[in-house]
C-alpha cells in the first residue's frame, strides 16, 4: 500500500517526484565557471530565473564575464539579490532585472 496519495483524486497510484533545480554548491559553481564553460571574458552571462542569485554570484567570482544579468519574476527574490549586490558592491558587473523573461527579447539575442 502506498504511503502517498493524490490530494485531488485520492489515487494511491503515485510515484516520487523528481525535482530539478539549478541551485548548486560553491564547489559545483566553481567547476562550472572555471572548467566546464569556455572563457567568458567579453561575454554576457544571463541567468533566467535567478532565484536567490547563487549562479550569478558564482559567475561573478569564478568567471571573467564583464556583464552578468539575472532575470527573476519574483519581487522578493529580486529584492534579496539587490540587497546582496549593494552590500558587497558587486554592481559594476552584476545586475538583476525583476521581470518576466518573455517580455525581454533583447536579452535572448546573441552577443
Amino acid at each position: 500500500m502506498s504511503r502517498n496519495y493524490c490530494t485531488q483524486c485520492g489515487s494511491h497510484t503515485t510515484k516520487p517526484l523528481t525535482f530539478i533545480t539549478h541551485s548548486a554548491s560553491q564547489t559545483q559553481l566553481k567547476y562550472i565557471f572555471q572548467y566546464a564553460l569556455p572563457n567568458l571574458q567579453g561575454r554576457t552571462v544571463l541567468d533566467v530565473g535567478s532565484r536567490l542569485g547563487a549562479v550569478l554570484y558564482g559567475a561573478y567570482f569564478y568567471s571573467a564575464s564583464p556583464r552578468i544579468i539575472g532575470v527573476e519574476i519574483n519581487e522578493s527574490f529580486c529584492q534579496l539579490q539587490q540587497h546582496v549586490i549593494e552590500k558587497y558592491e558587486l554592481g559594476h558587473r552584476l545586475q538583476v532585472i525583476c521581470t518576466d523573461i518573455c517580455a525581454q527579447g533583447e536579452f535572448l539575442q546573441a552577443d
